[in-house]
């Protein structure tokens, strides 16, 4: 997976996710397993995006 696009995920993680909140611990951890189940989510899902294209491509990613 290219750099760039997995620093796109993992930054998208960490919005859902809260983690670069002040927070208590216990929320931190959580937010800290969230962080992981998302981006781990979003590899798997460009991964079959990826596996079903079969040549390359390029993912674009919405505007906020």
């Amino acid at each position: 997976m290219n750099r760039m696009l997995d620093r796109r995920i993992r930054t998208a993680a960490r919005d859902i996710c809260g983690s670069d909140l002040i927070q208590p611990l216990r929320q931190k951890e959580r937010a800290a397993a969230c962080e992981e189940a998302v981006t781990a989510d979003a590899r798997s899902a460009v991964r079959l995006a990826a596996a079903r294209q079969g040549t390359p491509f390029r993912l674009a990613l919405r505007a906020r």
